[in-house]
């Protein structure tokens, strides 16, 4: 199972008229291996009753150099904290958008690519994904 580290970077821009701050990109990391589809993560949006609120929009800001990535729509278990009124939907699989990265059979090395989720309410997150393919 790979592990994940979200590093926050944040460009400051002017604050002016017509101006706004940047979103904020998050970093993660992953390890995959060569000639495989891999889950490199899942999305989703569930309501106190463990029922969807609505889509999941994933738009490709910069796509990879060596693989592919692939949006599907599956069923995963959350991984709410026990404090949310949600963690007593961690115990069933619900609907998720995953978010698969497949690397090219031989090929060794790094790749990158950034995505932007986009929930149910519109609210938009930067996610940059940094691949090492071993």
């Amino acid at each position: 199972m790979s592990s994940i580290r979200l590093l926050a970077t944040t460009v400051l821009l002017i604050a002016a008229p017509g101006f706004a701050l940047a979103q904020p990109t998050f970093r993660a990391e992953r390890v995959v291996s060569a000639g495989k589809t891999q889950k490199l993560g899942y999305f989703l949006a569930l309501d106190p009753t463990c029922h969807t609120i609505g889509p999941i929009t994933i738009n490709m800001l910069s796509g990879p150099h060596a693989g592919r990535v692939e949006v599907a729509e599956g069923r995963e278990f959350p991984s709410f904290v026990q404090a949310n009124a949600r963690a007593h939907c961690n115990t069933r699989k619900v609907a998720a958008t995953q978010l698969l990265y497949t690397a090219p059979a031989g090929y060794t090395g790094e790749d990158e690519f950034t995505i932007e989720r986009v929930d149910p309410y519109g609210a938009p997150l930067q996610v940059r994904y940094h691949v090492t393919v071993r």
